[in-house]
């Protein structure tokens, strides 16, 4: 073979369990009980208010709080306010019961705690963007249960985000123990989600598997979970378009997610990640949005250095040679926006987001580098 030998380090997750096809609250109370828990604090979102109060009274504990305060892409103040509801009620166990942004917020929270990190200057000053280092060498006490309510993968992320509202950017966080002790996921929880929510973040998975096979640090196992779990979440997803009842093609979304999701934080991603993150915070593009808008566009601008690689993927959606194109159909034929207009990102923003972006990670991974903001809006262009 005239392949060249490949090195690198590829750390596994430190997680306990995936449980799934229980209703939640029947799994978080076995959880509960195996682990001998005596108290919990559930974090969730106003419109989950009353799937949280259910739970809390499902569960088998002495004391059980609720937290619902938590608004989309996880502001700082949002978790600073959660860091502090966590210092008092001092539980057991913390349940995160929501979509990306709850998830999130229970990592930075529990960073805080941990980093014993006093405000926002020096919870910027830990942000990837800034070159923190962690100060915190083990997990902090209690370790979470994640029960996500879209496809955003945020449960397997040993990163994490956070906008600052000041600057509107985005600050990105990392730590090996951010991912998710247990994870449950019940097929019946996701009803309650909007279909435009349940669907863009199922695109967002497709993202994370789609950037991983293209990332440099790229390896088998990533190559093959990805590749996998891209091809469950396009049938499953068209399968949910068609009937948002269909249980099992909701649980073979979850089952995509599970694999697309591996290499979130343990490979770098590129431009579709790193330019969506500030959609979100310039814009306020929600999560699965940014990525129906732009990882088509990214990968038309990476071809040139990614052609074997994307031949994989389009192999894998089976629509012909162009995976850009056949990515940009499958978002289409969900009913999901695939513009920039779409979202109400106009070119007067390009600039700002354009500079911004430049210090994202993701971004300054690119496998295409990414040397000057016009690179990124050449690609903002492609997304027009």
């Amino acid at each position: 073979m005239t392949q060249a030998l490949q090195s690198g380090r590829f750390e596994l997750l430190d997680q306990a369990a995936i449980v799934y096809g229980t209703p939640f609250a029947a799994a978080l109370d076995a959880e509960i009980v195996r682990r001998g828990d005596r108290s919990a604090l559930i974090v969730s979102t106003r419109s989950l208010a009353e799937r949280a109060d259910a739970a809390a009274r499902a569960l088998r504990v002495a004391r059980v709080d609720v937290e619902t305060a938590i608004p989309a892409h996880s502001p700082m103040p949002a978790v600073f306010a959660l860091a502090r509801r966590m210092e008092a009620t001092a539980p057991d166990l913390v349940i995160a019961l929501g979509g990306g942004s709850v998830i999130d917020a229970v990592k930075i929270a529990n960073l805080i705690r941990a980093e014993k990190i006093a405000d926002r200057d020096a919870l910027i000053a830990r942000s990837m963007q800034k070159g923190g280092t962690p100060r915190s060498l083990g997990a902090p006490a209690p370790r979470y249960i994640a029960v996500p309510t879209t496809l955003s993968g945020a449960e397997f992320g040993v990163i994490g985000g956070s906008v600052d509202p000041d600057t509107k950017i985005k600050f990105g966080f990392a730590a090996p123990w951010f991912c998710a002790q247990t994870i449950v996921y019940d097929p019946a929880l996701p009803r309650a989600t909007p279909d435009w929510l349940w669907l863009s973040s199922g695109v967002r998975a497709i993202d994370h598997a789609i950037e991983g096979v293209l990332s440099p640090d790229a390896n088998p196992f990533i190559d093959g979970c990805s590749l996998q779990g891209l091809e469950l979440l396009a049938q499953s997803l068209r399968a949910t378009k068609a009937d948002p009842a269909d249980a099992v093609a909701r649980q073979q979304s979850q089952f995509g997610v599970w694999l697309a999701t591996q290499g979130v934080g343990r490979v770098r991603y590129g431009a579709s990640h790193g330019v969506g993150h500030q959609l979100g915070a310039v814009a306020g593009v929600p999560h699965g949005y940014t990525s129906c808008v732009m990882l088509p566009a990214a990968m038309r601008w990476n071809l040139r250095v990614t052609q074997a690689q994307q031949a994989r993927v389009a192999r894998m959606l089976g629509e012909g040679p162009d995976a850009a194109g056949a990515v940009r159909a499958l978002i289409a034929s969900l009913g999901l926006p695939t513009r920039l207009s779409d979202v109400g990102v106009t070119p007067g923003l390009y600039g700002r987001i354009a500079e911004l972006a430049m210090a994202n990670p993701f971004v300054q991974a690119n496998p295409r580098k990414i040397e000057k903001p016009e690179d990124i809006v050449e690609i903002l262009k492609l997304a027009e």
